[in-house]
């Protein structure tokens, strides 16, 4: 009995361990599935990944059924699940009952909304931030002010629900502890976006013993940016922002490499703040903590918004960490972009730089518009921007999206991009709507019109105001313009014209023309026919089209659909095209202005197919409004210089010089240097191509090339006849000879030497009118005119050949056969050319022949782009502008009205024509005029004309 009795006392505590033992497997077993870890599956790429913590405001594993946050509304405490639609924290996500206590067990949902216990004046605050990642490591708080919403509404980072850190009463910490001391490595992300922090180590998300033994951390330093934290160490990323980011940095657990840091998925080079390796320690006893490093309290507190948090137990490959980054951009960043520059601190004067956008969360390939100084950069339209001629203090910025996507436009043949929803062609205000054809084809805002923003387009009254662009194309054959109107029905005006006056245009009107209101769709050839398409026009936007062919036929589309032609009486063109292509209104043809909106406008020197213009009216659909990157501002050292010719670009006539001051010279021919030409000035004694390079300190740049001549000899060697302003040869071979001419032909009593005056430009002019001998007093000062100039000649004389009006002499009906003609005479066109030479020569003044050039030594004849760009820093558009500028300019008329019996009728006093460096095949010559109530370009006068010239510093 007692054997038995001892047997049976011996298994029944054998049976007690075992079942204890039993009770105790399964306890763990259960557990083990509670805590089953989840693969963070809602995330595109991490199906099979999983965390050692997550924390979001959205549902981020299919196996986590659990709530979001616990939140404090008043002194009730409520588990918030995510929203069943959208698996986001949101107020129509089910709530728990309320529980009495922050702490306690977790509460089921409910069927109550979270609405139904927010109002416009409720706030709350969050409690507990539940991980999802299976492992159950909650981080939590009694002080509950980390707040989720504000005012009845929930707090958002870029539309998304986000959770506002404010200090040391807002941190999150965990009560359980971790142990990651066996991880080789880890990966810490957080969606996060500084507001107002101030602390030097401010917690995002990390782990540490409290105050000790920093583990894997990413914090934010005020003044320094995001950047990692771990045991005696701290790596930085100078992102330094109050944007919304995306930062992950990757830990290795050991002390000889340094972690990766990632800011909006780029890859950031470690600075070490007090280290260069990162022991990173941890022990049983580590927390988590979300708001705050460390557990340090208000010394490291992050002050902003946190929407997402995640430790990884290993170092995320690229596989992994793209698509994490990529998912969290697309959730909780705003499209956006910046840029970066290649030069760091200042650099010397033509070195090159390149500028790189970084465009994140656009859903589709971005198009991108460069700006210097607020103006488009025509051409600059890819990622990258590379120049080597910023000036000190050149402000650099990208737009991306915006306006027209300038690849999707035709570019052949294209003259003129007006894009007034491209910040780059116009800023919002300003008069000056900018080209982006790279043509310089500016349009000026005449009598400010306004901007309207939400369209992206510019206003006209239909009283007044309209656009101009000094015209740069008269042709009335194979040409197409093009603009972007709303067009209101029934209306009337023009739309555009090419022609101030004269030409051609489009527009809406009535039968009777763009004069009484309807919807026709209208074409105009000035003094030749109308031509109307009844009824065409709807209300709305459109493009309208008009192409003139090789005949001067015109067609007229409106949108990609052909409205109709026109040939109109048999053989009968526009008249030629003066002034200004105009949007809106034709000035010099009783006005017809039109009241609507201008979104852009083309002008092409051919004509477009009708599958070219669907193309441009297809473009219209990536109009938007677009996004702004940060500028850059450039620090340059020096400039590049520019040579100075002084003379006549002839072989030992002339001297080439740069501004003194610099430490060394060089000077080269055909890029070999030349040996001892070591100062600012040199003289060359042979043909070909010079430069010079300039070392100022320890930077060097190297001017343009400017080309030099032998001249002066004819082909046997005997010196032929020069007439510019150094030449001293006269035509009879003698020097100085007594004629009473200096050696540019110009009468010797009249000045040679002139001042100069520097512009609102910044160029250089001649402070007078080329022969006046003084700067004008007023607009009608007779001794200011100067010399009357027939265009393409030089100072060979017959600039000062007028004496009276209908003066018989001094002029010749014999055309020169040679660019340097052999008379001083006044040479006149009787055979319908227009012309003073036998064949037309285009070339004369726009520097590929310098003797032809009338000016003094280092000027030349302005362009029509330079006049242009006067014009538009005047205080008015008009003779009191031109001579309220430094210019002064007079209005000393022009020569013209030659008969066969030589007269000449000088007209003064009324306006005044100042000569360009542009001239045409049928004797046009391109001009400047002024008269007392408008500044015009024109060409209806003739190179055999005689009109004012006014030189510019070579450039």
């Amino acid at each position: 009995m007692q054997t038995g009795i001892v047997f049976d006392i011996q298994y029944g505590a054998l049976q007690y361990r075992f079942m204890k033992k039993l009770i105790t497997f399964f306890f763990l077993f259960f557990a083990f599935l509670s805590n089953a870890q989840n693969n963070l599956d809602k995330i595109t790429g991490l199906s099979s990944t999983t965390a050692s913590v997550a924390y979001s405001l959205r549902q981020l594993s299919s196996s986590y059924s659990g709530p979001l946050v616990r939140i404090k509304v008043g002194a009730s405490f409520y588990d918030v699940y995510p929203d069943a639609s959208t698996t986001k924290f949101s107020l129509s996500s089910k709530i728990s009952a309320a529980i009495s206590t922050y702490n306690a067990a977790v509460s089921v949902a409910g069927a109550n909304a979270l609405s139904t216990i927010i109002s416009g004046s409720t706030d709350a605050t969050v409690a507990i931030w539940y991980d999802q990642s299976g492992n159950g490591v909650d981080v939590l708080s009694n002080t509950s002010t980390a707040k989720i919403i504000t005012a009845g509404s929930i707090n958002t980072l870029s539309g998304q629900p986000t959770v506002y850190f404010s200090g040391n009463t807002s941190k999150l910490s965990s009560s359980s502890t971790v142990d990651y001391s066996a991880f080789s490595g880890a990966t810490v992300n957080a969606v996060a976006q500084n507001t107002a922090t101030t602390s030097g180590y401010a917690g995002i998300i990390g782990t540490a013993n409290a105050g000790t033994y920093p583990g894997y951390n990413i914090s934010y330093a005020s003044g320094v940016g995001y950047q990692s934290d771990g045991d005696g160490c701290g790596y930085r990323t100078n992102v330094n922002s109050t944007d919304p980011k995306i930062v992950t940095t990757i830990f290795i657990n050991n002390t000889t490499n340094l972690s990766k840091i990632y800011v909006n998925n780029e890859l950031k080079t470690n600075v070490a703040v007090t280290s260069s390796t990162c022991a990173l320690s941890h022990t049983s006893g580590s927390k988590i903590f979300i708001g705050v490093s460390r557990g340090l309290g208000s010394t490291s507190t992050f002050v902003g918004n946190i929407s997402e948090a995640i430790i990884f137990p290993s170092q995320l490959s690229d596989a992994v960490r793209n698509p994490l980054e990529t998912n969290q951009t697309q959730t909780y960043l705003s499209p956006s972009v910046s840029i970066t520059s290649s030069a760091s601190g200042a650099v010397c004067a033509g070195t090159s730089i390149t500028f790189t956008a970084n465009a994140i969360n656009f859903t589709s390939t971005p198009t991108y518009q460069w700006t210097k100084n607020g103006v488009g950069i025509p051409g600059a339209n890819s990622s990258t921007y590379s120049t080597t001629t910023l000036s000190n203090n050149d402000e650099i910025k990208v737009w991306v999206n915006a306006g027209i996507n300038p690849s999707s436009i035709v570019s052949n043949g294209l003259k003129l991009n007006l894009d007034a929803s491209n910040p780059g062609s116009y800023s919002g205000s300003g008069n000056t709507w900018y080209d982006l054809s790279g043509n310089n084809n500016h349009a000026t805002l005449n009598n400010s019109p306004t901007y309207d923003a939400a369209s992206g387009s510019i206003v006209t009254n239909g009283t007044s105001q309209y656009l101009s662009v000094p015209l740069f194309n008269n042709s009335i054959t194979n040409v197409t313009m093009q603009a972007w109107v709303y067009i209101n029905t029934p209306s009337k005006g023009v739309f555009i014209a090419n022609g101030y006056g004269n030409g051609y245009n489009v527009g809406i009107g009535s039968s009777n023309g763009y004069d009484e209101n309807g919807s026709n769709a209208s074409m105009l050839f000035s003094g030749a026919r109308w031509m109307f398409n009844t009824n065409s026009y709807t209300a709305g936007w459109h493009l309208v089209t008009m192409v003139l062919n090789g005949s001067s036929t015109p067609f007229i589309y409106v949108d990609n659909v052909l409205k109709g032609s026109s040939t109109g009486y048999p053989g009968t063109a526009p008249n030629t095209p003066t002034s200004y292509l105009t949007l809106g209104a034709i000035p010099g043809d009783n006005g017809r202005y039109y009241a609507g909106k201008f979104a852009a406008a083309y002008f092409y020197d051919r004509a477009l197919t009708l599958a070219e213009i669907t193309q441009n009216y297809n473009a219209f659909a990536t109009k938007s409004a677009g996004y702004s990157s940060n500028s850059i501002t450039a620090s340059i050292t020096g400039s590049v210089p520019t040579i100075t010719v002084n003379g006549d670009g002839c072989t030992n006539k002339t001297t080439l010089t740069i501004p003194s001051g610099a430490t060394t010279y060089a000077w080269y021919k055909d890029d070999v240097v030349i040996p001892s030409a070591t100062t600012n000035t040199y003289t060359p004694t042979a043909s070909g191509v010079y430069k010079v390079t300039v070392t100022n300190g320890s930077c060097s740049s190297t001017s343009t090339t400017t080309s030099i001549y032998t001249c002066g000899r004819t082909a046997d060697g005997r010196m032929s006849i020069l007439e510019t302003s150094t030449t001293l040869v006269s035509r009879d071979g003698a020097l100085n000879n007594g004629k009473g001419v200096d050696s540019r032909g110009a009468i010797l009593t009249k000045p040679w030497t002139y001042g100069t005056v520097t512009t609102a430009t910044g160029k250089v002019w001649i402070d007078r009118n080329l022969g006046a001998s003084r700067v004008a007093t007023s607009s009608t000062d007779a001794l200011a005119y100067g010399d009357y100039y027939q265009w393409g000649r030089p100072a060979d004389g017959h600039q000062t050949k007028y004496l009276t009006n209908n003066n018989s002499t001094g002029f010749t009906n014999t055309k020169s056969t040679t660019a340097i003609p052999s008379t001083d005479l006044w040479i006149e066109s009787i055979d319908g050319s227009n012309d003073w030479l036998s064949t037309p020569n285009n070339t004369l003044w726009t520097g590929a022949n310098p003797a032809s050039n009338p000016c003094p030594a280092g000027f030349r004849i302005p362009t029509q782009a330079e006049w242009e760009a006067e014009r538009v820093t005047w205080s008015s558009n008009n003779t009191a502008g031109a001579f309220a500028s430094p210019l002064k300019l007079p209005r000393p008329g022009m020569l013209t009205g030659f008969d066969n019996g030589g007269a000449i009728y000088t007209a003064k006093n009324n306006f005044g024509q100042y000569l360009t460096q542009t001239a045409f095949d049928n004797g046009g010559a391109r001009y400047f005029g002024i008269e007392p109530g408008n500044a015009w370009f024109d060409q209806n006068y003739y190179k055999s004309d005689g009109m004012s010239v006014r030189c510019i510093q070579n450039y």
